[in-house]
């Protein structure tokens, strides 16, 4: 809690506080809870009975014994004999003491002030320093006393006391022997000291959370045990609510949400936004309300009470300061204390999944590039534009290093803006095939034209026909097809087989796809918004794949590999010109694409979307009440509500032949033959056993539903974990895969250009995708499951 302004501005302190030094100063820290901190603050500001002492501490140079001076002094006058624990149904907590010398005893009590109110019968008069009765006008302006300080964002508690006198030990050996049930009637008949008002500002990040939720289409909803007002009040300062708003219907206590009939409730689950004085049993209902209208739940707990909605909600996130049971039950640990950061797991959870969809868009659009340039080299009759080894080498090595790059790429500007997809939404829509293979398409016809332009429209070239370009087979024959096409042809044959126009081909292929590189590094965004330089590791990579491309144009030994020449500066000018144009009609896309998000924006403005983006944070967004974010856990946000869609681009590609394999694994493997061989038991705790992993961090995402199904002991279960498995699953599918191609290739499409060529791409596809599919299963493997 924020009590800066308290301890700082007293010249006494106390063993409850932690010396640092930090650059010379000495700062004092917390080392147990902010409450008694602070309470324990304001009695070292109240300073000792005896004025003079307490004068004679204050000039004493040993400030660390002056600083818990009062503490000292109370600890020696006063043995405590038993603490009566807090319970939310008397809203207090007490504790009993007996003075040292009087052998007096004390029953001292705080808590809510109403509650102490009620059960007090006198009042401290400080003009009188005497205990008078108490009377509704004393019970109406201490009310208001406190009122007041809750409206100003004042955390409130009440204190009182009750003195035993010594003649009547029974009375005291009662005290001492009561149940927890009978708590609250030993707490009464109470004398009432006084309200105390504490200070728990909001972290200054939280405010600007609260509006970057509201524009991405995150709710926020404010859950604490606090007072009405007081929530109330530091709901308006952190922007959940207007300074001058009307709280009615978005504002309720737990009390409140009782009382309401189902159909009420339901209706105020859409409007609320704060929900005061609750209990754990509220949590949950207010997690079944929000699930029952499809939202995804995000909910923050750090109480044993609280692990039953952790575990209900969609998103349990634990505190790291919270109780090990709560950590247990969440699906996220938090460690950093801070609202904000939650907001900030969801910009990278969006962050990751746009790098997923630009991945996609880089490979596909350069797939169907690659197709349609086969495709059309076919059916158009021209010659072998591209022929297999430079099509292995573009897939293999010149595409992979951008395709890694990609994944580097920096959030777009608007992607808070943006709002939530829907829970079933899909990673590649109409609008976005569409792009898909518009881009595809121009990849394919470019790399053809530029074939078309050496052969038919170079100057230096041997200005064909299309006629002959397409009867290229017909040049050396005495046919009448050769006699219509080649008859007044003075050229040779043998440029029907010269490396230039593949090279100029080759060359274009790889130069569009290094643009299309740079189109990918955002969805929406223009090059002049997002430019290349904001993903270095793009420059670099898109850099290292023009080296290998010119290595295999100007080294001789690689000429002979590859079946390529050098290029002169026309043919060069003529591939940057063909190649050019992709950005161009990229950027017409992506401005169709902004013009559309704008409209959604207008149309979801001010409303929480119920799609698995909308959030509902419970617990106060104060300090008191910590806020973090594990850095393992950056992405699982996105992940985790949405289980059937994957943080990882070659987890996407795959999916289907993910399916495959979870038979194979369970046909063979799991229940088969192999079993021995790839299971076996385990010392270390199994991954599907509800316990911490040696990084800490919970592992109740693998929990099953049914508790009943979980192992009944650590260290049951395979040795191999789940990703391990499909890992090796989706390798041995490659395999068979890879034999069964190559075996086509070498005897079903030996005389078939078309299929050969189209084999081969397919080939040199799965291979990418099986070496980034295993790249990302070892470095990422804790989001697939």
């Amino acid at each position: 809690m924020g009590y800066e302004l308290i301890y700082y501005n007293s010249p006494f302190f106390f063993f409850f506080f932690e010396k640092k030094k930090k650059n010379g100063a000495i700062h004092w820290h917390i080392t147990g809870e902010p409450t008694e901190g602070a309470l324990k603050v304001l009695a070292e500001k109240m300073c000792l009975p005896d004025v003079k002492e307490t004068e004679r501490l204050q000039r004493e140079r040993d400030r660390t014994r002056s600083y818990q001076a009062v503490d000292t002094y109370w600890q020696g006058s006063m043995r405590r004999e038993r603490v009566f624990e807090f319970t939310r149904d008397r809203r207090s907590m007490s504790v009993f003491v007996r003075h040292t010398t009087s052998n007096e005893g004390w029953l001292l009590v705080k808590g809510a002030p109403e509650s102490l109110l009620d059960r007090s019968t006198h009042i401290l008069v400080s003009s009188t320093d005497s205990a008078v009765e108490m009377t509704e006008v004393h019970k109406a302006e201490i009310t208001r006393v406190y009122h007041d300080f809750a409206s100003e964002g004042l955390r409130c508690l009440g204190v009182a006391f009750k003195s035993y006198n010594t003649d009547n030990e029974d009375d005291e050996q009662k005290v001492l022997d009561l149940d927890t049930e009978d708590y609250s009637e030993m707490e009464t008949k109470l004398t009432f000291v006084g309200v105390i008002g504490m200070l728990d500002p909001p972290r200054p990040q939280v405010k600007e959370a609260i509006r970057v939720c509201h524009e991405a289409g995150i709710r926020v909803i404010v859950v604490t045990g606090d007072n009405k007002k007081t929530a109330e009040a530091i709901c308006r300062d952190i922007g959940l609510f207007e300074r001058n708003e009307n709280l009615v219907g978005k504002s309720y206590t737990g009390a409140d949400l009782t009382s309401l009939s189902e159909v009420q409730q339901n209706e105020a689950i859409q409007t609320a936004s704060l929900f005061s004085r609750v209990m754990p049993k509220h949590k949950q209902q207010l997690v079944d309300l929000l699930q029952k209208h499809k939202e995804v739940v995000a909910m923050t707990g750090d109480g044993v009470n609280d692990a039953p909605a952790l575990k209900k909600a969609d998103i349990g996130i634990g505190m790291g300061s919270g109780t090990e049971v709560a950590k247990h039950a969440a699906d996220m640990i938090l460690s950093d204390d801070n609202f904000a950061t939650i907001v900030s797991a969801v910009e990278e959870g969006r962050a990751i999944y746009a790098n997923t969809k630009q991945f996609i868009r880089y490979l596909i659009s350069s797939n169907i590039g690659e197709v349609v340039c086969i495709f059309l080299t076919a059916a158009l009759g021209f010659p072998e534009a591209l022929i297999p080894v430079q099509l292995l080498w573009v897939n293999l090595v010149t595409d992979g290093l951008p395709a890694t790059a990609l994944s580097f790429n920096k959030p777009d500007q608007d992607i808070m803006t943006i709002p939530p997809r829907g829970r079933t939404e899909k990673i590649i829509n109409g609008w976005t095939f569409f792009r898909y293979l518009l881009i595809g398409s121009y990849v394919g016809i470019a790399t053809i034209a530029g074939f078309y332009w050496w052969f038919c429209w170079y100057s230096n070239g041997p200005l064909l026909t299309f006629g002959q370009l397409t009867h290229f087979y017909a040049c050396n024959q005495t046919t009448d097809t050769s006699k219509l096409y080649f008859s007044n042809w003075q050229g040779n044959c043998n440029v029907f087989h010269d490396f230039r126009p593949c090279t100029v081909s080759l060359s274009i292929l790889v130069t569009i796809e290094m643009f299309n590189t740079f189109n990918a590094l955002s969805e929406n965004q223009s090059l002049l918004t997002n430019p290349p330089w904001s993903n270095m590791y793009v420059v670099f990579a898109v850099t290292l794949s023009m080296a290998l491309h010119m290595m295999i144009l100007y080294v001789p030994t690689f000429q002979t590999m590859f079946s390529t020449t050098p290029l002169n500066t026309d043919e060069w000018w003529a591939v940057v010109l063909i190649s050019f144009p992709v950005v161009l009609l990229d950027e017409l896309l992506k401005l169709i694409s902004r013009f559309d998000n704008v409209s959604m924006k207008k149309r979801n403005k001010g409303n929480a979307s119920p799609s698995y983006h909308g959030m509902a944070s419970a617990n106060h967004v104060s300090s008191s009440y910590p806020f973090g974010y594990d850095v393992e856990a950056a992405s699982f946000i996105q992940q985790k509500v949405s289980p059937h869609k994957y943080c990882h681009p070659v987890i996407v590609v795959t999916a289907p032949v993910r399916r495959v394999c979870k038979r194979l694994y369970r046909k063979y493997i799991s229940k088969g033959p192999l079993k021995h061989s790839f299971l076996s038991s385990s010392s270390e705790p199994s991954l599907m056993s509800p316990v911490d992993t040696t990084d800490g961090h919970s592992q109740r995402d693998n929990i099953a539903e049914d508790d009943s199904t979980l192992p009944s002991q650590k260290g049951q279960g395979p040795f191999w974990s789940s990703n391990q498995r499909k890992g090796l699953s989706i390798h041995f599918i490659f395999v068979i895969v890879f034999f069964v191609g190559f075996f086509l290739e070498g005897n079903v499409f030996k005389n078939n250009l078309f299929l050969k060529q189209l084999n081969i791409l397919l080939l040199s596809k799965l291979s990418i995708f099986e070496l980034f599919f295993q790249f990302f299963n070892l470095k990422h493997a804790y989001l697939i499951n």
